[in-house]
């Protein structure tokens, strides 16, 4: 007999079309608010515009349909740990609130940002409470001193004191010395911005003022992939209090940030193509109000100008951001525009990846291999000046260990030494009579006795006296 064969079996194209669009149909009911937030990212434009409604109608309809199972899943969690089927806590809103010491953001959702005030980098929850103080509007401030202009910030005693830097023009600089900072009252530095003082600049700059941190106080308010363009994405106006704490008061704030924000804006459904005169305008007024909030308890502020970048329509873009920051900043008494590009171009002023660094045997690479963001060697020819800048307390050197005195040595225990037993009978005498010693006693000669009495001083003996003689004889 011969082996039958089987057919083989075979999709066709509707089949797969079917498929295709079942899981296409899941993933949008399943990760409807994923989609959402990736819409949101798309550069803006026509194409955005569009995705973006889908996806938002989308998540509209699965919401609708969801309602019931989202309003039943904190029971349903409930019940389960209540039986011990559970080892996670309810996920309400009151819980997450108390759990998180009530930091939340004003959407609902529980505020956990990378990093705290003491310096590590994992996800600590911050307070919830925003600074508060006037901004620098160049009026009197609260001890009646009038803010004038010139003045790189500070509150109105430190401007009286006569220590603060005037504004500097563009141009590579030195960055002017803040007074010293004192350990009995640290002074907090906040880095602020997004991956350009996370990647690179904002870790190096840590390390090197990790050996002053009893007089200057790192707290790390950056994010990567954000900016001041896109609010809808990352709203620095309502995080930026909560990753700093309230109970911090920033007294110098380092800002490294613009390199997400070459893209075009939106605006009333409008698109506002990057770089035409609108555009500046909405950029200007969104980093206008991110300064001031940095600059309304008197901090002051440092920012750093983007370097030159290696793609070159990237670079374009990026010239377009920094005049419109520099722009702004430039009119804020309170903020130090500081341009580094100097540091990282050639002598014709183009990109450099490597560079010869005094010191080094051969070139180092000072930008990482995106060309976009600094390498920590690269960070280095920034923290030097920026940590002379805060001019932290000097080091004080290590004290020595101290030593337990070496205790006195204990005297020798006094050994009891046994009797030695007597040789010969000893008689015990009776009452009376004369003790006899054991060894006979030999006689002194008349020498011993003459060397053995005491030395005296000499007498004068008189001579007897006569007796009276008879009177007449």
């Amino acid at each position: 007999m011969s082996k039958q064969r089987q057919p083989l079996l075979r999709n066709n194209c509707r089949q797969l079309l079917w498929v295709v669009l079942g899981f296409v149909l899941c993933i949008s009911l399943l990760e409807a608010k994923g989609l959402v937030v990736w819409a949101q990212r798309l550069e803006v434009g026509p194409l955005q515009q569009g995705i973006l409604r889908l996806v938002e109608a989308v998540d509209r309809s699965w919401s609708a349909v969801a309602a019931p199972v989202t309003e039943f899943r904190p029971q349903a969690l409930g019940f389960l740990t209540k039986h011990g089927w559970s080892d996670m806590p309810v996920d309400t809103q009151d819980n997450v609130s108390s759990i998180i010491g009530g930091a939340t953001r004003q959407d609902g959702e529980p505020s956990v940002v990378p990093g705290g005030s003491d310096g590590d980098g994992g996800d600590t929850p911050p307070s919830s409470a925003q600074p508060e103080g006037g901004e620098a509007t160049g009026q009197p401030d609260g001890t009646g001193i009038l803010v004038p202009p010139g003045y790189a910030g500070g509150t109105a005693e430190q401007i009286q004191q006569g220590w603060l830097p005037a504004i500097q023009p563009a141009g590579d600089m030195k960055l002017p010395q803040l007074p010293q900072a004192q350990t009995e009252k640290p002074r907090y530095v906040v880095l602020a911005g997004d991956s350009m003082m996370a990647v690179g600049l904002g870790a190096q700059l840590q390390r090197d003022l990790a050996a002053y941190r009893n007089s200057v106080v790192t707290v790390k308010a950056f994010r990567s992939a954000t900016g001041l363009a896109r609010p809808d994405v990352f709203d620095w106006q309502k995080e930026y209090p909560l990753m700093v704490g309230s109970n911090v008061k920033p007294a110098v704030v380092i800002v490294a940030i613009g390199a997400n924000d070459t893209q075009n804006l939106e605006v009333n459904r409008k698109v506002l193509t990057l770089g035409s005169t609108e555009w500046r305008d909405v950029y200007a007024s969104r980093l206008t109000d991110y300064l001031n909030m940095l600059t309304r308890d008197g901090a002051v502020v440092l920012w750093i100008k983007l370097p030159p970048m290696r793609p070159n329509k990237y670079n374009q873009n990026i010239n377009v951001v920094n005049e419109v920051a520099y722009s702004v900043v430039s009119q804020n008494p309170r903020a130090i525009w500081w341009d580094v590009s100097d540091r990282f171009t050639d002598a014709n002023g183009k990109f450099q990846e490597f560079a010869t660094v005094q010191g080094a045997r051969r070139p180092i690479r000072i930008r990482q291999a995106d060309g976009i963001h600094l390498s920590d060697e690269g960070a280095k020819l920034l923290t030097g000046d920026i940590v002379t800048w805060l001019n932290p307390a000097p080091l004080q050197p290590p004290k020595p260990p101290e030593l337990p005195p070496e205790p006195l040595p204990e005297p020798a225990p006094e050994q009891d030494l046994p009797a030695e037993p007597l040789s010969g009978s000893v008689e015990v005498p009776s009452a009376g009579a004369p003790v006899v010693s054991a060894n006979p006693v030999t006689p002194a000669t008349p020498a011993q006795e003459q060397i053995a009495q005491p030395q005296s001083e000499p007498v004068e003996i008189m001579p007897p006296a006569q007796p009276p003689q008879p009177a007449g004889e």
